[in-house]
């Protein structure tokens, strides 16, 4: 291991940097940066002061503290100043703000969205300069629909901060902006905006999205369209808006996301293309280096192609690692080369350590490196054939071995036929791509270019006629919950793994089992928890009442809004094993009181005909009020007697004020709907 760590000084200074990142997002205070950097200069001065005695080496441990502390700080400055810039100023404020769109707008069903920059605010009494990214959603129309990059528009509306419900296993839809730098959201209709001017882009991201697009209409000017569009954009150039839901399920359901998605398979394609291309430049010393200063130019240029995503960075930068070290002929840790790409991409963005394509990719190509020359070493075929089958076998078990923990943590499923799905699209992935490239340097050219579309188009149909057969197989997907700390657990099994391949000693054994006995540990309570926990849940959405109630197995849910609760709750109900839900519709009055914890709910989401009558009011714990209902006194004084009182966020405004009037009027405590 300490030669590992000499050989690999940027394993280190990447942990610390990583380290402070992580700390940073839980809102510790700056000023414990301070302290840490403080320190870290304090022993640096210590080693300094120590550095003419003799035994200087054994105090090598100070420089590295020093080091270390240095970049735990740093990693937690520079995340407080990316969090600081994307907080939004004059938030909940009526007014007409200036904006100028910074990427292409995505239009949606009912509206077109826009990521933009809020240029300015002016109301009343002042106008400020803002400079701060929001995204805006306008009504859809056919002007909004003209909309482009480097248009700027007028609109009266008001920024809100991004809406995160909280629902439980829900995706945090608001820390995943702020991390993009985007800290408000706004809605205008069409009445309320108006297009000012176009300010011509000239950043090196408004050139490469143009050629991105230009390059999206060759597909488009030789047919390619509908699935097969939406791959090979997705393939080829990291464009996944023409992705349609459908080919993402098929995809991710046969464990060949990770194809759509630019990493290191297409970026190594593209560098091996570029050195043929580029060979006939020669082996003299300077036409070397003027050869790997290409290979290094068109790789930064495919990259910001692509979008610059955690996976596309990562690939280039280690790719341009190897074209220096080719220009002075030096061999260098590939490991050092590895977390070397880590800390430079960190240092440039440290938002990017809880990307999951960040995390996936690195672990992917972690695995890859260390085990597949042990995996593959067990056998040695002769059949080259059979060797090639192999060796791509072994590439995607260990790849799955780095990544399975995190996808079953962030996506909660497991492809079955991920090797089957392997051995059909990494292989027509390489042709897709050289196609392509053929496709671009020949779209000019009469007949050759309508020959190369030709074979593209029926690659591309190909492989989703593949993946669609393989998504239809039996037990094609197994769906799992994994907690943090199991995840944890796994990754630990992984590097305590490594260990035992190098060590091979009783205390690697141990510590293994260790680790296998804990994981199942809370495998098992985390089953019996499901078992024997009861929950009642009411989901905060803004137009579906969602109420749902879980007693160990039992699953009844009471909504109006199918797809909806089975968005929400999907993950929940993972989590706590349930069976299949039972639906009841709310638009019925249900008067019977449902029991869950010991505690009588009842919900109603429908007013109660002035007709009906009760005897006397009936007693529940908690009475849950959904949509379509109106509030009078007769509520508390003639129907119901409850302890306290939910109110479902699809509830309006003005009915939820008046029930919590009516709770205060009668002592009932009273929650939801702030």
């Amino acid at each position: 291991m300490n030669t590992f760590l000499q050989n690999n000084p940027f394993f280190r200074l990447t942990i610390a940097l990583a380290l402070g990142i992580i700390v940073a997002f839980f809102d510790v205070p700056e000023w414990v940066f301070y302290s840490t950097f403080s320190i870290g200069i304090l022993t640096l001065f210590c080693f300094y002061l120590l550095k003419k005695d003799e035994n200087i080496f054994k105090y090598a441990w100070i420089f590295g503290v020093s080091i270390f502390l240095a970049l735990f700080s740093i990693g937690g400055f520079l995340t407080i100043k990316q969090l600081e810039n994307s907080a939004f100023p004059h938030t909940n404020r009526q007014g007409i703000f200036t904006v100028k769109i910074i990427e292409q707008p995505i239009e949606k069903p009912k509206s077109t969205m826009l990521k933009a920059e809020v240029l300015s605010f002016k109301d009343s009494s002042e106008v400020k300069t803002i400079n701060k990214k929001a995204i805006i959603y306008l009504e859809k129309d056919s002007l909004s629909g003209t909309l482009t990059r480097g248009d700027i528009i007028a609109l009266r509306t008001m920024f809100s901060e991004p809406q995160n419900y909280n629902n439980p296993e829900a995706f945090n839809y608001k820390a995943y902006l702020k991390r993009q730098g985007i800290g408000a959201t706004a809605y205008c209709n069409k009445k309320n905006w108006r297009y000012v001017t176009h300010q011509s882009q000239t950043s090196l991201a408004a050139v490469a999205e143009k050629c991105r697009f230009h390059l999206l209409n060759i597909y488009k000017q030789f047919h390619i369209e509908g699935d097969e569009f939406g791959m090979v954009a997705a393939l080829t150039l990291g464009y996944k808006d023409a992705l349609s839901p459908e080919l993402r399920e098929s995809f991710s359901t046969t464990g060949a996301m990770h194809v759509l998605a630019v990493s290191g398979l297409h970026v190594g394609i593209i560098f091996f293309v570029l050195s043929l291309l580029f060979k006939p430049l020669g082996n003299g010393k300077k036409r070397i280096v003027i050869r790997n200063l290409l290979i290094i130019l068109f790789l930064w240029i495919y990259a910001f192609i692509t979008g610059l995503s955690p996976s596309v960075c990562r690939a280039t930068l280690m790719f341009s690692l190897v074209a220096i070290a080719n220009m002075f002929n030096r061999q260098s840790s590939i490991y050092n080369t590895i977390f070397f790409s880590a800390f430079v991409l960190l240092l440039v963005n440290p938002s990017f350590l809880l990307e999951v394509g960040f995390q996936l990719s690195y672990c992917a190509v972690l695995a890859i490196v260390y085990f597949q020359p042990k995996l593959s070493a067990i056998w040695h075929p002769q059949n080259k054939f059979i060797k090639w089958c192999w060796e791509l076998a072994c590439v995607s078990i260990v790849a799955q071995i780095g990544t399975a923990p995190f996808a079953m943590y962030y996506f909660h499923q497991f492809p079955n036929y991920f090797l089957l799905t392997n051995f059909i699209v990494i292989p027509a992935a390489s042709v897709i791509i050289y196609l392509a490239i053929a496709l671009f340097l020949t779209s000019f050219i009469p007949y050759v270019g309508a020959a190369v579309a030709f074979l593209l188009n029926y690659v591309l149909k190909f492989i989703n006629w593949c993946i669609a057969g393989i998504e239809h197989f039996p037990n094609a997907l197994s769906t799992i919950f994994i907690g943090k700390e199991e995840t944890l657990l796994l990754y630990a099994l992984v590097v305590t793994a490594v260990f035992l391949c190098e060590k091979k000693n009783f205390s690697s054994v141990i510590a293994f089992l260790l680790l296998i006995f804990c994981f199942f540990s809370f495998r098992f309570y985390n089953h019996y928890n499901a078992f024997t926990t009861q929950e009642a849940v009411v989901f905060k959405h803004n137009k579906a009442n969602i109420i749902n109630f879980v007693s160990g197995t039992e699953n009844l849910v009471i909504t109006n809004d199918t797809v909806e609760a089975r968005k929400l709750a999907t993950v929940f109900w993972l989590k706590k094993q349930t069976v299949t839900p039972q639906f009841l519709e709310d638009s019925v009055l249900h008067k019977t009181a449902v029991v869950c914890n010991d505690k009588r709910y009842l919900c109603i989401t429908q007013s109660i005909p002035k007709k009906t009558k009760n005897t006397q009011p009936i007693i529940v714990d908690n009475l849950i009020i959904g949509r379509k209902l109106f509030a009078d006194t007769t509520l508390f004084t003639t129907h119901f007697m409850p302890q306290q009182i939910t109110i479902a966020e699809c509830v309006p405004f003005y009915v939820a004020e008046r029930i919590k009037g009516l709770a205060s009027q009668f002592d009932i405590k009273c929650i939801g709907k702030e």
